[in-house]
């Protein structure tokens, strides 16, 4: 059933508290492409979707991933 929502990924620089992109969908391949596309990144603090976890693995990153139910920061 679609609700009509659209879900994407803001993503925030943490060190800085600065905004550093919106990834417009919430899909393995679009995140996977961000992460392949960022090399420098470190952490990845995420909700417990699986297709979070999917892109870290298929882009390789060496980063921290840290999931938690509501991703509040």
């Amino acid at each position: 059933m679609n609700s009509g929502r659209q879900y994407g990924i803001f993503l925030v620089d943490i060190e800085t508290g600065r905004s550093v992109d919106v990834v417009r969908d919430c899909s393995t391949a679009t995140f996977a492409a961000w992460l392949t596309d960022h090399p420098g990144v470190e952490i990845v603090w995420r909700d417990r979707a699986t297709a979070y976890t999917n892109a870290i693995k298929e882009a390789g990153p060496p980063a921290l991933e840290i999931a938690d139910r509501w991703h509040l920061l």
